[in-house]
């Protein structure tokens, strides 16, 4: 029996997660450069001081390091890509990685400011969630799809990390609870 899903791509999203991912490492390339060839320099010509800053150099290269590092990671983990079929919800990150979600094993569907949030465990049995952005094309018609999956298995139903019967919508949006007058 074919598994037929839903497909929601978001070209765009992937193309600015490679050009950022090349921005950092050409960044990073160029500070890295400027502090090794920095530190020999200093260390020459600084005099007594010379080990202090090329132990700053040195100190700068790490923290760059760190940032760049933490900084690629969250590009390589942006999910471009969600198929959602009656079986399971499937997310492609930048980097090309698959995640599978069966319905069966998610813990709560998160419908969040910032995205839709699957979490639960892969078909691995590792923790996983993904993302679906709030500017991911289809992202109203992908909201909906998730949400009517995680009713039918009986997945639990989140609104800004709050489950659903928990939410008050006055705070949610003030012009749900607002009563009209009939003229």
């Amino acid at each position: 029996m074919a598994d037929w899903a839903q497909v929601y791509d978001d070209d765009l999203g992937l193309d600015d997660a490679r050009s950022r991912v090349r921005r950092l490492v050409v960044g990073f390339a160029l500070v890295s450069g400027a502090l090794v060839s920095a530190a020999p320099i200093v260390t020459i010509v600084g005099g007594a001081q010379a080990h202090i800053m090329a132990a700053a150099c040195g100190a700068l290269l790490t923290i760059s390091a760190v940032v760049v590092m933490v900084r690629l990671a969250r590009e390589h983990r942006r999910i471009w890509r969600v198929e959602l079929s009656v079986h399971r919800a499937v997310g492609h990150d930048a980097v090309g990685r698959r995640r599978a979600l069966p319905w069966s094993s998610v813990d709560y569907v998160d419908v969040a400011a910032d995205g839709i949030v699957i979490s639960g465990r892969d078909e691995g049995g590792h923790r996983a969630r993904l993302l679906a952005p709030l500017g991911m094309p289809g992202y109203v018609s992908l909201a909906h799809r998730a949400v009517e999956y995680a009713e039918a298995h009986r997945c639990p139903i989140w609104v800004d990390g709050q489950p659903v019967l928990e939410v008050d919508l006055a705070l949610l949006d003030a012009s749900l609870c607002s009563t009209e007058t009939a003229a």
